[in-house]
């Protein structure tokens, strides 16, 4: 039998999710408006982010006019009677809710030396570049940055791609050592690293400069690593490298102050490994960036600026 329905709790629970939605699309307008969304994802993912911004808007109005054409009486069989929102609407609202939740709970702070604490740090980034060649060829697993755009599977990689690669690295330190004076930005950061790290002795007595957060080397006395933040995908994964500096000019700065480092270059034995170090001739401070990290040069190595 036919009968007038009523708005209910299916009106309630749509208008409650077109408002989740539409507030996770204002959360992502506010993280790009800000320039904070780089503290979350690499830029390569930013446009993919953007649409799923509209995306969510797009959804959220629908499913708010859905919920005032709920508030309209209309005619239904008695078989409609008593139809509730289930759990797993429930679960899915609550789902939706939290980063929300957490974006305004949390505030948006520019990560240091607590990651390292946590995950460790890369102070060999030519054995980590070299031994992640070495599982990509293989397809083996494991975490590794061989890939071109810094996130491919083990299984998407050949002895081929890994050597070729391997190659590039060795082309960049024959670029980098024709320097008379080498200065390392945030383009091309790790791979820099590791090309002269894989040709430690050639690099030995040249000069360096770079910058980033102070980490203390608390099994080495009047020393620190000049580190920073290599993000592969998103914040989540994102792994400290750092290069060892000795000297002087080493003692009068504490962890996560953010500093510019120009030094002479030399090997040193660490932890039973020889690794690069620089003898730090200045140690100048500088104001923190807005974002810590840095990222996986996607293009070919002989392309870097």
């Amino acid at each position: 039998m036919a009968h007038e329905q009523k708005p209910g709790n299916s009106s309630l629970s749509r208008a409650m999710q077109g408002v989740l939605f539409i507030g996770l699309s204002a959360y992502l307008a506010h993280l790009i408006q800000a320039d904070k969304l780089s503290l979350y994802i690499v830029p390569r993912l930013e446009p993919a982010v953007r649409a799923a911004g509209l995306a969510l808007f797009l959804l959220g109005a629908w499913q708010a006019l859905q919920s005032l054409r709920d508030t309209i009486p209309r005619y239904a069989c008695a078989c409609e009677e008593g139809r509730k929102p289930g759990l797993r609407r429930k679960l899915a609202a609550l789902w939706l809710a939290l980063p929300l939740l957490l974006g305004a709970l949390l505030p948006d702070t520019v990560l240091g030396a607590s990651v390292a604490d946590k995950k460790g740090l890369v102070w060999n980034p030519g054995d980590y570049a070299a031994k992640s060649a070495e599982l990509y060829a293989g397809g083996g697993g494991g975490k590794g940055g061989g890939g071109k755009d810094g996130g491919g599977s083990p299984q998407s990689f050949s002895p081929e791609v890994s050597a070729a690669r391997l190659r590039e690295y060795e082309l960049l330190a024959d670029e980098l050592h024709g320097q008379d004076w080498i200065r390392i930005g945030d383009v091309g950061y790790m791979e820099r690293l590791a090309a002269m790290d894989l040709n430690r002795e050639r690099f030995v007595g040249k000069t360096l400069q770079l910058s980033g957060f102070v980490y203390p080397a608390e099994d080495r006395a009047g020393a620190f690593f000049l580190s920073r933040l290599v993000m592969q995908c998103c914040s989540a994964d994102s792994l400290p490298y750092g290069l060892l500096i000795e000297g002087a000019e080493a003692t009068a700065f504490k962890r996560d102050d953010w500093v510019r480092v120009t030094g002479t270059l030399r090997e040193v034995p660490y932890q039973n490994q020889m690794i690069l170090a620089l003898t730090a001739v200045s140690v100048e401070s500088m104001e923190k960036p807005s974002s810590p990290y840095v990222y996986p040069y996607t293009g070919a190595y002989a392309d870097l600026p």
